[in-house]
This record gives C-alpha cells, sequence and structure tokens, in this order.
C-alpha cells in the first residue's frame, strides 16, 4: 500500500512540476473505499497535528515553502495511512483512499460540534445506519428512528429515555436537526418529519441527554441529526421502486374497507462531482408517494425534491460554498382520536382533518477552513404552508422561520475550541393560534476540549434569549463532560443543563377535534433541568469480529415540566360540556433516573458473509418529585360544586404506580441482518412494557360516552408489545436487487397511545437500480 501511495505521490509531483504552475494553497480529499468522504480524519504533517477533515472530507493548507512533507492520517475505523511528498502540488486537490480497520467506522458531529467518533464522545451517541431505511423500505424517517435504543415516537412526537410523555401534537423535548440545522416548526415546536428525505440519508446521529448549551432550546431531552448525501468523485445513482399492501387487521370487525388498500413510491438520489479540480458539487434526490392509507380517510400522498449545490476555488481551496434546497408537496389526514375498541381504524365520529400544503427550505452555507482553524456561516429559511379542513375546523396556517448562525472552530496541539452565534425568527398566522404571532431569539455559546492523552475534558456554556410576542425570556446553561480509557475500553461522564421556552402551540391554540376541546395558556412558563450521565463502552476487534458493547447509568430532571391537562378552562360555554378540555400547564418538578445496555457487531462469516447487527434495552423510572403538588384548579362541573384541585395524584388513571403519564418502563431495540454474495436476510424487534398511566379522564365513565373503548383496549394489552419485522433481499445483478418486507409480522393489535391504534401488518416489495 505504500509503494502504491508513493508512486501516485511522485505522479502527483511531476504532473505539478509539468504545469509549472504554483500557489500557496493546497487541498486534501480523503475518501473511503466507496469514494465518500470521511469527515473527522486527523492530519499529521511531519508528525505534528495540522488539523482535520471537515464536512466533505476534506482539509485546506497554506505554505510558505514546497516541501518536503510527510502526511499521516488517521480516522477511528480506518487503517492508519501515510505518504510522502518531496514537492507540495499546489494547486491541485489531491485524493487519498482510507481502508476500513478492525473497529466501527462510524462518525457523529452532535457530541462536540466537531467531527470524532461516538466512542470518544462525553455522552451516549447512537448511529442509526441508513440501510436501516433502505433494506426496511421505509419512505418516514420517523419509522426509523424507533429503532433506535431508548427512543419512542408517537404522533410524531418523539422522547429520549421517557424524558416526556404524549404532547398532542404541541413541543418537544427532543430537537430534530437536519444537516446540524433546527428542522422545527416555529408555532408548534414539531420536527418536521415530512422535510427529512430518506432518501437522501448519508448518517443520523441520535444524542441522550440534555445538549441546550450546544444547540439551544428543545434540546432537553436529546438530538436527532441527519445528514444528507454529499457529492462523490465519481457519479453515483440509487433508484427504489416499491409497492405495499395492508393485510386484514387481526380481528375482522376492525376491517372497513374492501378490496385492497396499499401505496406506492419511488426514491432517488444521484451524486457526483464536476470540473478540473472536481470543484463542483452535485446532489439531487427525490421522492413520490401515494399511500390510501390503513385508517378511514387518513391518506398520505408525497412529493419531494432535494437538490445541493457545493462549490471550492481550486486557487484558493480554503473556502468552500453549498447551497442546498429542498420542497414538499403533500396531502394527507390526521385522525387524533379513534371511533371505538370496534372501530379503531376510524376517526372519532367519521372525522378526519385533511390537510394539503406546500413546504420548502433553503440553506446557504460558506466556509473557510485551514489546517488549525475554520469559520462558517450557514442558515435555513423555512416556509410551511398548510391548509386544513375537517367537519368541525377549517383553518390556513402559514408560517416562515429564519436561521443564521457563524460558527468557529479552532484546534492547537490538545486544545479544541467552538463557539459561535446565532439567531432565529419565526411567523404563524393560524386560527387556530388566534392570528399572527411573532417569535424571534438569539444566542451564544462556548465549548472547549482539552485531550490530556488519558482523558479528554469537555466544559461549555451557552446563553439564549427568547421572545414570543411580547414576553422574552433568556437563561444560560453549562455542560462539563470527560472520557477517556484505552484504546478499546472507553469511561464517559457528562452533565448537562437544558431548557425548553413554550411554543406558539401551547401558549396560544384554541380548537377542537370533535367534542374533545383544546385551551391556550399565556401563563405557561419555561421549564429547565439536567441530566447526568456515566457510561462505558468496550471495543472488540478480534478477528472476523468487530463492535462494542455499552453500559450507561442516567438522570434527568425537570423543573416546570409542561404537558397537557384535563380540566375546565373554559367557561360560559352554552353546552357546560365543551368547557372542559385539555390545555398545557407546568405540572412542577420530574426525575428519570435509568439504566441503558445497548449493542452493535459486525461479524465475518466466510469468504463473502456478514452479519450485522444492532440492538440495546432500556430501564427507566419517570416519576413526580411530589405526586400530591397541586398545580393548578379549575371550577367544578356545577356552580355548586367545589373547586377542583390538580395533581399528579388526581389526575392520573394509575397514580399508585408512580409512574409519569404516557411513559414507558421497559424499552428494547435488536435488528439483525446477515449477507451474503448475491443475498441477504434480516429482523427487527421492538418491544414496550405497558404504559401504566395516563390521563386519568380516559377511563371516566362520562367522558368514555365521548370516546369509548380505551379502558377496553387497555384491559386487553396489559402485556406490553413485541413487534417483530422481516426482510428479504436478493442480487439480481451487480446493479439490480429485489427485496421482500414484511411488518408487523404478527398482526399484532398495539396502542401506542389512548384512542390510537397501531398499523396492521403489510407486505412490501422493491426493486432497486444503483450505479
Amino acid at each position: 500500500m505504500r509503494k502504491v501511495l508513493f508512486f501516485l505521490s511522485i505522479l502527483t509531483s511531476f504532473l505539478a512540476i509539468g504545469q509549472g504552475e504554483y500557489g500557496s494553497g493546497w487541498r486534501l480529499e480523503v475518501r473511503d473505499e466507496a469514494g465518500l468522504p470521511i469527515p473527522a480524519t486527523s492530519v499529521y504533517l511531519n508528525d505534528s497535528l495540522a488539523g482535520a477533515t471537515d464536512d466533505e472530507g476534506a482539509i485546506s493548507f497554506v505554505f510558505n515553502s514546497g516541501g518536503p512533507v510527510l502526511v499521516r492520517l488517521e480516522a477511528s475505523g480506518y487503517t492508519t495511512t501515510e505518504f510522502y511528498f518531496e514537492r507540495i502540488p499546489f494547486g491541485l486537490a489531491t485524493g487519498i483512499t482510507m481502508q476500513k480497520s478492525g473497529v466501527l467506522g462510524d462518525v457523529v458531529v452532535i457530541g462536540t460540534r466537531a467531527r470524532q467518533s461516538p466512542d470518544l464522545a462525553p455522552i451516549s451517541i447512537d448511529v442509526v445506519k441508513p440501510y436501516l431505511i433502505t433494506e426496511r423500505v421505509q419512505s418516514d424517517i420517523e419509522e426509523t428512528v424507533k429503532q433506535a435504543s431508548g427512543v419512542h415516537v408517537s404522533d410524531g412526537s418523539v422522547n429520549i429515555r421517557s424524558g416526556s410523555g404524549w404532547s398532542y401534537g404541541a413541543g418537544s423535548r427532543v430537537l430534530v436537526l437536519l444537516d446540524e440545522m433546527p428542522l422545527i416548526s416555529p408555532d408548534a415546536g414539531q420536527a418536521q418529519w415530512s422535510l427529512l428525505p430518506t432518501e437522501a440519508v448519508q448518517s443520523m446521529e441520535v444524542l441522550k441527554g440534555a445538549a441546550s448549551s450546544l444547540y439551544g432550546t428543545s434540546a432537553m431531552n436529546g438530538i436527532i441529526n441527519v445528514s444528507t448525501l454529499d457529492p462523490t468523485r465519481e457519479p453515483h445513482t440509487d433508484i427504489r421502486m416499491y409497492q405495499g399492501f395492508y393485510d386484514s387487521p387481526r380481528r375482522s370487525e376492525l376491517k372497513w374497507w374492501n378490496g385492497i388498500r396499499g401505496w406506492t413510491g419511488t426514491q432517488f438520489n444521484h451524486t457526483m462531482r464536476t470540473g478540473d479540480d472536481k470543484e463542483y458539487g452535485w446532489v439531487i434526490a427525490g421522492q413520490a408517494e401515494h399511500n390510501g392509507g390503513y385508517q378511514y380517510d387518513v391518506p398520505d400522498h408525497r412529493g419531494r425534491l432535494l437538490g445541493k449545490f457545493t462549490y471550492f476555488d481550486p486557487d484558493n481551496p480554503e473556502w468552500s460554498y453549498s447551497l442546498t434546497s429542498m420542497g414538499l408537496w403533500s396531502s394527507n389526514g390526521d385522525a387524533l382520536l379513534w371511533n371505538g375498541y370496534d372501530e379503531a381504524y376510524i376517526p372519532l365520529d367519521s372525522q378526519a382533518t385533511r390537510t394539503t400544503g406546500f413546504d420548502f427550505i433553503v440553506d446557504p452555507e460558506v466556509r473557510y477552513a485551514n489546517a488549525n482553524e475554520s469559520h462558517t456561516i450557514r442558515g435555513r429559511f423555512m416556509v410551511i404552508n398548510n391548509n386544513a379542513e375537517s367537519e368541525t375546523t377549517s383553518y390556513y396556517n402559514a408560517s416562515r422561520m429564519g436561521f443564521l448562525e457563524y460558527l468557529y472552530q479552532f484546534s492547537f496541539d490538545a486544545l479544541s475550541i467552538s463557539a459561535g452565534l446565532n439567531g432565529q425568527f419565526g411567523r404563524s398566522n393560524s386560527e387556530v393560534f388566534e392570528g399572527l404571532h411573532t417569535l424571534n431569539g438569539q444566542a451564544a455559546f462556548l465549548q472547549a476540549d482539552y485531550d490530556f492523552k488519558w482523558v479528554t475534558l469537555t466544559g461549555g456554556i451557552r446563553y439564549e434569549s427568547t421572545q414570543l410576542d411580547n414576553t422574552r425570556w433568556s437563561r444560560p446553561v453549562l455542560r462539563f463532560g470527560a472520557n477517556g480509557g484505552t484504546k478499546s475500553t472507553r469511561f464517559r461522564a457528562s452533565y448537562g443543563e437544558g431548557f425548553r421556552f413554550p411554543t406558539m402551540a401551547e401558549v396560544y391554540t384554541r380548537t377542537n377535534v370533535g367534542a374533545l376541546q383544546v385551551f391556550p395558556n399565556q401563563g405557561l412558563n419555561p421549564e429547565s433541568g439536567w441530566s447526568a450521565e456515566v457510561g462505558m463502552r468496550q471495543l472488540f476487534a478480534l478477528g472476523a469480529v468487530k463492535g462494542y458493547v455499552d453500559l450507561a447509568a442516567f438522570w434527568m430532571r425537570y423543573d416546570n415540566m409542561m404537558e397537557f391537562s384535563f380540566g375546565k378552562w373554559g367557561e360560559g360555554s352554552a353546552d357546560p360540556i365543551q368547557d372542559f378540555g385539555f390545555r398545557s400547564i407546568n405540572i412542577g418538578s420530574t426525575e428519570v433516573p435509568g439504566i441503558e445496555l445497548s449493542a452493535a457487531f459486525e461479524i465475518g462469516v466466510g469468504e463473502s458473509g456478514k452479519l450485522t447487527t444492532v440492538g440495546g434495552v432500556t430501564w427507566m423510572e419517570p416519576r413526580p418529585l411530589d405526586p400530591d403538588f397541586v398545580y393548578a384548579t379549575h371550577p367544578g362541573l356545577f356552580p355548586s360544586s367545589p373547586d377542583q384541585e390538580l395533581s399528579y395524584t388526581s389526575t392520573s388513571s394509575n397514580p399508585e404506580s408512580g409512574i409519569l403519564k404516557y411513559r414507558y418502563q421497559w424499552l428494547g431495540k435488536f435488528d439483525a441482518q446477515y449477507e451474503q454474495s448475491w443475498w441477504m436476510v434480516g429482523f427487527s424487534v421492538r418491544y414496550n412494557d405497558f404504559m401504566q398511566n395516563i390521563d386519568g379522564i380516559f377511563l371516566d365513565p362520562l367522558f368514555s360516552q365521548l370516546i369509548p373503548g380505551v379502558e377496553e383496549a387497555r384491559l386487553n394489552n396489559a402485556q406490553g408489545d413485541w413487534i417483530v419485522d422481516a426482510r428479504i433481499r436478493a442480487n439480481v445483478s451487480e446493479s439490480t436487487s429485489v427485496s421482500f418486507v414484511v411488518s408487523n409480522l404478527t398482526n399484532l393489535e398495539y396502542y401506542p397511545r389512548p384512542a390510537l391504534v397501531g398499523p396492521m401488518r403489510s407486505f412490501a416489495l422493491q426493486l432497486r437500480y444503483k450505479i
């Protein structure tokens, strides 16, 4: 290998001499065997650390002389590579290929804002492999995230390690990022899952724990970051066409349709670089799907198109530029509540909310990077336009969000610094929020990492201020962490503070779903808290076996926690029942201790076989600090009735459990896939125990007349859920494959939350073409 690299270096030097052109800049591009960039590669010049490669696997240098120089490349998961240049080929981009080594070659960015191996992060970070999207024939990132250890998603609301419950579609304690920038709606504060392009995912990271010091509000419970594809040096095309249909439910009375219901769709992406120095990068990707849906009058049709353009100046390779844009057209339905236990796939009163919309984002970025520092300016402009209609409501929602960030990163010897400023502006005009509202925020942050060889210490601080209309909140947060040990055994510890400001939806929403009312709360206060963790990761690289086992103990604490609660929040309605409903209120202090065990392995079998497994088990105990704390009161049902005091004890269906509402205590995830030369077989398993506690009002005999069947469903599903998916693939040729996937293999009837049943068994067939 050294001889080959030496020959390439001599050849490149001769080409440079032949051109007779010399400048002060040299750009080095590091790729893996598939031609994909390797970010966070440590680059040493003459045995001195010169810096690390950026998102595109590139690094630029400025020299006063032309050589000689010895270059050494080190990247987690790859074999250390050295090569020697007698003369530096100024003005040229030099491409180097690194080979994978015996440990998993995952790279993450959300732990410290700098590219690093998750093994070296001071906090738990899982990497969700893209094959969990493509091999399982999935068109929603939301479904893929469910396979991550300790993560639960219901109705678009995601929580990590039981850090939150069912939020009725408003607010999130988990910040969802696309290419390291927020993808949260400015009005409801919810993740925009449909804007995450399953057809263009390069990597997906899940950080578990508070990360507000780096990313701000909504990062109290963790972060999910999805990175889109980067341009490749050689053209690469991937086309996937799929067709699926729903099986009959296990109980025949639940089937409301005749004939076949299903979905069909196409996903594609194309990546390449052009130009004499491959300075122009291109990515185009898209999805079109027509899904009739398994619930009555709840379809999901969409069309999405993404384009990315990147450029670096060969004469000034320190500078790079990119522009990403994406548009989404959608027409879908939503059913918040069912019509009953025996009509679980039919919305309440057969009334679903139908929404059509066109959303788009535009992301520009400018970056300057040399051997020791980088300056990045990036932004996002997001537009969300939705027109929603049902039998009882009709409204138009127009939201705008602008985000701008400056990020400075510096590394010298053992010290690395990330610092920056960002600002955000949001605007929403909707009848549901009773008019026009604006949101603006500003933040400054600083984080430093120092490598003492045996341990790396991390410290950070952030100050953020947010204003919603005429109300302003602000606060600082801190973060500390450590990661140390040997190359194969890593120990970590972290402490991070978090906060979340109220969203427009939580403060201003006034609407109804059938007879169910939702009320605003303009007196809502921000919530804050912290999370702490200690963990150990044991890495393995024994012959054909490589991977890790990870054990973490964590503790999360929240003050002024915001949750929706049922009560008499209205007054003066002609029908007294319409004065009752849900609204977001502060319920006091809570905590979540727990333990998580996870593992991932790749095992070589014979000459061409490979077994890949990933999974984990999480135990949590989400509980109130004071179950009898009265966090609100409301008048009784009749004028002569006493005021009702609301507390955990008085509003819970099972206060004796001591578990917060809409949480699980146990989550289990496992996925295994075996590949041979021309075929693959795999399966996934997800487990959750019984949801012990919900709002007690759902089991009230009077309320059950409005929303029937919740108690019956809970009595028939008190053992928890085991959801199994299976898949097979056959490679017809080097470029073509056919896959068959069965989701919910056992056709389990399960209930992610009250008055909602999960999808029945389904089948999907996929034809994939790659060149």
